[in-house]
């Protein structure tokens, strides 16, 4: 039986040949567009913070996590950046390299003063200078006092107030012990020191032991207090909310420095307040995070006159 040429079903053949083949390469293009196709991410703004390893970068991290959060339903992601220094961060927002950042208290003063681009949102945690004495002998640091003092590597600025406060003739260096890290309880009670000194926020575990153990938290001598206020012009005298630490007063005041969050000048209005609410709406949660639990918007009106603020800012908070 011989083969003979079909040239209909030849046709047949060939249109099915030429369909798969526009299918497949159809495939091809689409996925080849996909490919070099931007993927269209959610837009994000950066939040500038010191390097990871600081209170200030973590503050950011837990600010970060909360604004992404899906139920406040952002329009944008915050993304946490560690830039370790304040100068920079200041000059980023400047040139529009960053959306937000955390200055502490000194570098805010220093940097913000002639900067009209970048503007405080608000101030943030109180840092206190703690005073704890086991001796029961005195009610308050004064410069008089001979007690043997350890000092944490952070509360450098009192040596200097203090100095300039008695003649170097009755200066006595020795009588202050230097120390870093966090070993603040077990340093106190385990050394010969009468007073120990460090700038932390509040309520430090550390300190509340010791406290529990009978020692006693000392406000300044009025003197030395006003001394450090005016070489250090971010510091505040405040009392502590009440139930902070055991056998603190509302009556006694304490010297605080608070960290604050600024923005560029020009974001817009309604990011500014979502910060703020996000921000401030921590303090009532069942279980904040520690350096949210205290965040008070009120202390604002304690750096009106001293920092441009934000126009939303302003309103917000009613400066």
């Amino acid at each position: 039986m011989s083969l003979s040429y079909d040239p209909v079903l030849d046709r047949e053949n060939s249109n099915f040949m030429s369909s798969k083949f526009l299918r497949f390469s159809g495939f091809l293009v689409l996925m080849c567009w996909l490919i070099v196709m931007p993927v269209q991410a959610t837009p994000s703004l950066s939040l500038l913070a010191g390097e990871r390893e600081t209170g200030t970068y973590k503050f950011a991290e837990d600010l970060a996590r909360l604004w992404n959060w899906p139920a406040f339903g952002m329009q944008y992601d915050l993304t946490p950046m560690a830039e370790p220094s304040p100068q920079s961060r200041v000059e980023r927002l400047r040139s529009r390299q960053g959306d937000f950042a955390i200055l502490d208290a000194e570098s805010a003063y220093r940097y913000l003063s002639k900067q009209s681009e970048v503007r405080v949102i608000s101030v943030l945690w109180p840092n206190v200078l703690h005073v704890i004495s086991r001796t029961q002998e005195i009610d308050r640091l004064q410069v008089e006092t001979d007690n043997s003092i350890l000092l944490h590597e952070n509360s450098a600025y009192l040596v200097e107030a203090w100095g300039s406060l008695v003649s170097l003739t009755n200066f006595q260096p020795e009588q202050f012990h230097w120390y870093a890290g966090e070993r603040s309880s077990e340093l106190l009670s385990s050394s010969e020191h009468d007073i120990m000194v460090l700038t932390a926020p509040f309520p430090l575990p550390q300190v509340q032991t010791l406290l529990q153990a009978e020692a006693r938290m000392l406000p300044l001598d009025p003197l030395l207090s006003q001394t450090l206020q005016k070489k250090h012009p971010w510091l505040r005298n405040q009392a502590f909310p009440k139930n902070v630490y055991n056998g603190v007063s509302n009556s006694m005041r304490f010297l605080m420095k608070f960290p604050v969050l600024v923005t560029r000048a020009d974001l817009d209005d309604a990011l500014v307040q979502a910060s703020l609410t996000l921000l401030f709406t921590q303090t009532s949660a069942v279980q904040p995070h520690p350096l949210f639990r205290f965040l008070d918007k009120t202390n604002n009106r304690l750096f009106k006159e001293a920092y441009l603020y934000h126009r939303a800012a302003k309103k917000s908070l009613g400066l």
